[in-house]
């Protein structure tokens, strides 16, 4: 589908603008409607980005086991990291 990539894009934009959004929205009714606009545009970021990998691979010359792999490493790496500086720093 070649408007995936285009739907993958608008909605890693508006994510981007809403979690932006999330630390100027004063009041609940208006905080809540970031959040959800945020979690809409979020959630099909994932599903979109391992249907491209897949049709990737389907496509040959694509190993998607080792990227998945790299990507949880790497994922792991953060966190620890992450915990490491909260740790030394605070939070």
């Amino acid at each position: 589908v070649p408007d995936v990539r285009r739907m993958l894009a608008v909605c890693a934009v508006l994510a981007a603008a809403a979690a932006a959004g999330i630390g100027v929205a004063a009041g609940f009714a208006l905080l809540l409607a970031v959040q959800v606009l945020h979690s809409a545009a979020a959630a099909p970021i994932i599903p979109l980005t391992d249907s491209q990998a897949v049709a990737a691979v389907r496509a040959g010359g694509f190993d998607y086991a080792r990227v998945r792999a790299v990507g949880s490493i790497t994922f792991i790496l953060g966190a620890v990291a992450a915990g490491v500086l909260v740790e030394w720093g605070g939070p």
